[in-house]
């Protein structure tokens, strides 16, 4: 019979980050607690088994969602609920606050936090393929200092990312163009699951309506989110007709991920669905932006 309750473990509630770091630094076989949403289902059903866990909730600094030198930053801490329903987020990115109500569950959204989901790095979190697609960058503290990693670099596979036992996520920075459309387009089998596949789109556009700039990313399809430049590339100076056959012929390069949820041909079909849909409604919010 598998167990229902963690393992015995000294807990800490750190006021700062250098605390945080300090008892990461010190203490053995530490993890760190965030929102707990994934974390605490771990811990119950003893796939982890630390004997410290830190919490970091208690840490102002980390919920912080700012506006600075062109960019939003917004703390490790700050909830889903608080990024899909922040003004600031909304009106500079509202990507990120649309992906952020999907998430899961009212409880969930409650708890649950962007650091936690970034340092977890489920490959079917929603916001990795929002933060692939507007190359995001995840700010890092640990004893060696603080570290600016590009989402590109930041995700490695399922459940690894390029974090140190020793550092602690502190926030994320993503530049904004309040001018773009954007969608975000999630597959599930059931209202509140994982996805299947998820989907980011940004587009700007030209005077003439022709894309200035587009920004995608997927999630769901590999172990982690994939930013896909090729199609960026080709859209380029094309008109929203050209968005059925630029994805119809485009090669995901990637190993899919066969699983429970659906098969890896089965993904590589829908994220091809609805990153046309995506694409399209980006392109729509986009032309009305103009008017």
């Amino acid at each position: 019979m598998p167990s229902y309750t963690p393992v015995d473990f000294d807990y800490h509630s750190p006021t700062s980050i250098e605390e945080t770091i300090e008892l990461l630094s010190s203490k053995e076989e530490p993890v760190i607690l965030a929102g707990g949403q994934s974390l605490m289902t771990l811990l119950k059903l003893r796939i982890l088994r630390p004997k410290n866990v830190i919490d970091i909730g208690k840490i102002p600094s980390l919920r912080n969602v700012v506006e600075e030198e062109g960019e939003l930053r917004i703390g490790a801490t700050a909830t889903h609920v608080t990024i899909a329903s922040s003004p600031l987020i909304g009106s500079k990115c509202g990507l990120l606050s649309s992906s952020a109500k999907t998430v899961a569950d009212v409880q969930v959204r409650n708890r649950g936090t962007i650091g936690g989901s970034v340092s977890l790095a489920d490959p079917s979190a929603n916001y990795l393929p929002v933060l692939a697609a507007l190359d995001a960058t995840i700010v890092v503290q640990g004893p060696r200092g603080t570290r600016k990693i590009s989402s590109k670099d930041f995700f490695i596979d399922a459940y690894t990312t390029e974090l140190a036992k020793d550092e602690v996520v502190k926030e994320v920075r993503i530049k904004y163009n309040k001018n773009m459309g954007y969608s975000f387009k999630k597959v599930v089998r059931r209202e509140q699951e994982y996805a299947v596949v998820n989907v980011a789109a940004v587009v700007s556009l030209d005077e003439d309506g022709r894309i200035r700039e587009a920004k995608v990313g997927v999630g769901g399809l590999s172990g982690k989110p994939i930013k896909i430049r090729e199609l960026e590339e080709t859209l380029v100076g094309k008109t929203a007709e050209a968005i059925e056959s630029a994805v119809s012929s485009l090669d995901f390069k990637v190993r899919p991920i066969s699983d429970v949820r659906a098969t890896g041909d089965f993904r590589v079909y829908l994220a091809r669905i609805y990153l046309k849909r995506a694409l399209k409604e980006a392109y729509a919010n986009a032309r009305g932006a103009m008017v």
